[in-house]
């Protein structure tokens, strides 16, 4: 719905006092499936605009808004530069990059007569290049949403509303502060300088009438995140460090994707949590583990799907109170490399030996009291089930399609061995 609000008094809130936050026009996504919009709006010799654009051309200059007096335009700020009557388009030397999704927080002064109606354009606009030549200022451009505020917008009120529409689209600022709407820094350029890719959250954003309980990306993120609830001004943000999905390998028969993940929780009460990732993004996708550590790197928890929907969708729940997450995906190595079920002997860790004659796992260097966790695979590498066992272990217990086992303890992996598929 579009949002034509007047400001007829303060917003009054816990850290800005006396801070005129509301928009004069706030267009939003069903208010702009045509942009050619126009709406009047009062004198100011200063705005401010915040919006969610990119450009369809970039090789020209495409027109964002334009203001008008009396249905002329009177000036005109375009994706390279601006627009005026008396020096038509006056492009910059550094013009903004629009070529891929932004969110773009523009504050200028504007040049009005205060005698005559003034309106904000959006779309193309006719102008006049003398009194009978024109020119089209052209429009090639998606626009979200985009709020028009008389005047200038306190720093802190800027910070929080460019934070409301970067994770509602998600689109990664430009290195600047996630701020909530408290005052909060959610995510950092210094601190989380490293993760400052691909940024989304979900959050409750009562000043904006904003509550994302699933992420969104418009940077192709692999995953999305969500939850049941969040209560106000609580939010879950996550960002990677802009490695590859590409597997690389590592000992114990690991793969990791070279990509990693920072998420940070401001909640009040603990939340459960549920990643989706796209299989379809991966490729040798069997066999998916979450590895999730602390701050320092300390591992915390090695989590299983709990379950994968069709080979394109798997799910991990996360049910961790920490404030700062780290994670990485990981696998075992594809099928093709594999032993083969008919062979007669098998090759294991040095510290796992497999006792072919009473169907047993041995495993050394740890004591009897040691719980292990077992990660059970079929032949072609899918992840079957997750089972705990003590030393050693009987795996006539286990079902009949079983061939191979990775081994943990203690959130550590012990190693991985290959079994007959067949066991007596």
């Amino acid at each position: 719905m579009k949002k034509l609000l007047l400001v007829i008094g303060v917003f009054l809130c816990s850290w800005e006092i006396n801070a005129v936050v509301v928009p004069e026009i706030w267009y939003c996504p069903d208010s702009l499936v045509s942009l050619q919009q126009e709406d009047s709006i009062s004198w100011t010799d200063e705005y401010t605009i915040f919006t969610v654009v990119r450009s369809l051309n970039d090789s020209v200059a495409e027109c964002l808004w334009s203001f008008a007096e009396n249905d002329t335009v009177s000036a005109a700020v375009l994706t390279k530069g601006v627009y005026t009557p008396a020096t038509g388009k006056l492009l910059s030397r550094n013009p903004h990059d629009f070529s891929r999704w932004c969110v773009y927080a523009y504050h200028s002064g504007i040049y009005a007569d205060s005698t005559k109606r003034r309106t904000l354009r959006t779309g193309e606009q006719i102008v006049y290049v003398d009194s009978v030549t024109t020119d089209t200022l052209h429009a090639q451009v998606e626009i979200e949403e985009m709020a028009y505020f008389h005047g200038n917008v306190p720093k802190l009120v800027s910070d929080a509303f460019q934070t409301y529409l970067a994770l509602k689209y998600g689109v990664t600022l430009d290195y600047a502060p996630y701020i909530s709407q408290l005052g909060d820094t959610l995510w950092h350029p210094e601190y989380d300088e490293a993760f400052y890719h691909r940024v989304q959250g979900i959050g409750n954003d009562t000043i904006c009438d904003w509550s994302g309980y699933v992420s969104r990306s418009k940077e192709d993120a692999f995953f999305c995140i969500r939850t049941d609830s969040l209560s106000p001004n609580e939010y879950i943000l996550v960002g990677d460090n802009g490695g590859s999905l590409e597997w690389h390998s590592e000992a114990d028969n690991k793969r990791v994707v070279e990509r990693g993940w920072r998420m940070r929780q401001y909640v009040v009460q603990p939340k459960a949590s549920t990643l989706v990732l796209r299989l379809s993004a991966l490729e040798e996708a069997d066999s998916l583990h979450l590895l999730l550590t602390d701050a320092e790197n300390n591992t915390l928890q090695t989590l299983m799907p709990d379950s994968i929907v069709h080979d394109s969708l798997c799910f991990f729940t996360l049910n961790r109170t920490e404030p700062l997450l780290h994670f990485q995906l990981q696998g075992v190595l594809p099928p093709q490399a594999y032993k083969s079920p008919s062979q007669t002997s098998t090759e294991s860790e040095e510290n796992i030996f497999f006792d072919a004659n009473n169907q047993m796992i041995v495993i050394s260097g740890y004591p009897e009291n040691q719980v292990f966790t077992l990660y059970l695979h079929d032949s072609v590498g899918k992840c079957l089930a997750s089972v705990s066992s003590l030393n050693p272990i009987d795996v006539k217990l286990f079902p009949s399609m079983v061939s191979y086992i990775e081994i943990m303890a203690d959130n550590q992996t012990v190693g991985a061995i290959t079994i007959p598929i067949i066991i007596y």
